[in-house]
């Protein structure tokens, strides 16, 4: 007789459990890799995306004056290739912490030889040259209202105030 017994003496209904539960690991295994790799194929997609989207990004360099363009000290700014003029204005203010309205200020091409104003619509796109890879070098000016009066803004920066108190000491 065998009473439900096989010859280890296992039940043949904790035998039949143990291959169900087998079975359901085997499955939630199958199903665990499966989402892996469906999570891997869609980051690799974004991945995609985010680079198009920064192959649609140009680094433009932004000089303050031309003392600054001789001694090569930039702001980078980073601006969609379609970009409009003001768009990179609001962009330059921005990297030069500068809280004031942007239909004061232009920009303009940094040459070496002459310096040219850029239309109001012109997309960065346009200064792009295909001989150059080299990201553009702009100019960014304040536009005066009345050219006979002027007026000087000061900006806080770090004041070495031990330096001057030892010399009046």
């Amino acid at each position: 007789m065998n009473n439900g017994k096989d010859s280890s003496g296992e039940s043949t209904s904790s035998k039949e459990r143990k291959r169900r539960k087998e079975r359901d690991r085997e499955e939630r295994e199958s199903e665990r890799k499966e989402r892996d790799s469906q999570q891997k194929e869609e980051r690799r997609s974004k991945d995609k995306d985010e680079d198009e989207q920064d192959s649609d990004a140009e680094i433009v360099k932004v000089f303050d004056g031309n003392s600054s363009m001789r001694r090569k000290v930039f702001r980078t700014i980073t601006v969609n290739r379609n970009a409009a003029t003001k768009e990179v204005v609001e962009a330059a203010l921005r990297s030069f912490y500068i809280k004031d309205d942007p239909g004061n200020y232009y920009i303009t091409e940094a040459l070496e030889s002459e310096e040219r104003p850029l239309d109001v619509f012109t997309p960065i796109s346009a200064l792009l040259t295909e001989t150059s890879r080299e990201s553009p070098s702009l100019f960014l000016r304040y536009r005066d209202k009345d050219p006979n009066k002027g007026f000087i803004k000061v900006y806080p920066g770090n004041l070495k105030y031990d330096l001057i108190r030892n010399k009046s000491a």
